[in-house]
């Protein structure tokens, strides 16, 4: 009883950073305890990523991970969902990246640039991360404890007080904070690059 009374307390708006951030490092290793593998790079480009873009805009990486993590499985080549209306591992929409505008980012900016189509943006894992965080900075502002609601499926959702999406965002963000918890008691990495691969 107690775990959903914590869990339904923090439900809604996103953290903020709260302090001291982890490092890319613990970020990386934390990602490897989770059952979709990825790579050491990807791992590594993604909290990278989210800790600038968390920084940034004042939302724990954290958080960006577990929303990642919920909508693509950090697969950086994930096939666009909604019916091709959302792209990357944030599956975000262009009509709402817009709403932040693309978070100042333009197609110069790109890591790996393929086109000049605006859904690149979303696609490209680092500008996806700053999109990502300034939405939720924007959203946590206007919606607070709606926030994740409004992310997941807007103001369709209307009168919910969550959806299979959220109760995801949360639960694996208290599996990252766990495995980071875990991770600082133990004093040493989970992984390597040479064992990563």
């Amino acid at each position: 009883m107690i775990p959903i009374l914590i869990s339904l307390a923090i439900a809604g708006q996103p953290p903020t950073t709260k302090g001291e951030l982890p490092d890319i490092e613990e970020l990386e290793c934390a990602m490897a305890q989770m059952p979709a593998k990825r790579d050491y790079k990807t791992r590594m480009t993604i909290a990278g990523a989210v800790l600038e873009a968390g920084a940034k805009y004042d939302v724990d990486p954290v958080w960006l991970l577990a929303v990642a993590y919920a909508e693509s499985r950090w697969n950086v080549h994930i096939k666009p969902g909604d019916k091709g209306k959302s792209f990357g591992i944030f599956q975000i929409q262009k009509p709402t990246a817009k709403v932040v505008k693309y978070a100042g980012f333009r197609e110069d900016t790109l890591i790996r640039p393929r086109s000049e189509k605006p859904e690149d943006l979303l696609e490209d894992p680092w500008t996806a991360s700053y999109i990502a965080a300034a939405l939720w900075q924007r959203l946590r502002r206007k919606y607070k404890k709606r926030a994740d609601i409004i992310y997941n499926c807007g103001f369709r959702c209307k009168g919910m007080k969550n959806t299979p999406a959220t109760r995801a965002y949360w639960r694996y963000y208290r599996k990252l904070k766990r495995a980071l918890k875990k991770q600082s008691q133990v004093f040493s990495c989970c992984t390597s690059p040479m064992v990563a691969q």
